[in-house]
């Protein structure tokens, strides 16, 4: 979780695909949490069993039938940040999977910025 210090407004640290330094700030701190939100699944965090994402529960569906549950999903996780608003969100079926694209709004900074997760069959994982 991104704490408030006086140099950044939000300072974390990410132990994902991190070279060199693992501290994150600002925006990308933001990304990085939203990440690790919808890399959760739902009820796999202990007393919090309304937290995460079930993004694979849908790989193997007809995009069509789940377009709208994966983005009412996703707009639930983005609507539990204050520091973000949605503002458009898309699921575009890819070769192997799936991608969740949005725009976000990012409040403390005023700036807008895309955001994008990829559930990929092959790896079982996000990206």
């Amino acid at each position: 979780m991104a704490t408030i210090t006086s140099k950044n407004m939000f300072v974390g640290f990410s132990t994902v695909n991190s070279v060199g330094s693992k501290q994150l700030a600002d925006i990308a701190i933001v990304n990085q949490d939203l990440l690790n939100t919808f890399n959760t699944r739902p009820n796999e965090r202990l007393m919090m069993p309304g937290y995460g994402f079930g993004g694979y529960d849908y790989l193997f569906e007809p995009i069509d039938e789940v377009r709208n549950l994966i983005i009412s999903q996703a707009e639930q996780v983005v609507n539990q940040d204050p520091r973000v608003q949605l503002q458009s969100i898309d699921v575009v079926q890819q070769d192997n999977g799936l991608s969740i694209q949005m725009t976000l709004f990012y409040v403390p900074w005023k700036a807008y910025g895309t955001f994008q997760v990829d559930f990929d069959t092959r790896s079982a994982s996000m990206a």
